[in-house]
């Protein structure tokens, strides 16, 4: 951006959209991964939520007062640089469920009978 060139802005901007792309391609499969089948919907639901509000709302506020301070983009690229920096690393610490079992387990209330219940023979 501080280039003032259409080209190299254009190309820019084409790379933060490819990654962006590479992102958002896989993301809902990878996190339904993150949790069991009976919390995968609202777990997914909440992560994804949670994660926009916390991430991506203060963004525009953080690359303002970044660019107003230093007047130069490139504290903002920096920025960018540093989250992405945080989300490998958290990407790297997730497990990976690729062979572990989807099944649920078996409901601790399901297996004991209920007090009381008429018993079928």
């Amino acid at each position: 951006m501080d280039t003032r060139q259409f080209g190299l802005v254009l190309l820019g901007c084409l790379l933060l959209m490819a990654a962006f792309a590479a992102i958002y391609g896989p993301i809902a499969t990878f996190l339904a991964e993150l949790f069991g089948t009976k919390v995968r919907y609202s777990g997914l639901s909440v992560s994804y939520m949670l994660s926009g509000f916390l991430g991506s709302a203060a963004t525009p506020a953080v690359t303002t007062a970044l660019l107003d301070a230093t007047g130069k983009g490139s504290s903002v690229a920096w920025f960018m640089i540093g989250s992405a920096s945080v989300w490998l690393v958290c990407l790297l610490l997730l497990a990976e469920t690729l062979r572990s079992e989807i099944h649920e387990q078996p409901d601790a209330h399901a297996a004991a009978p209920v007090q009381g219940a008429p018993t079928t023979s």
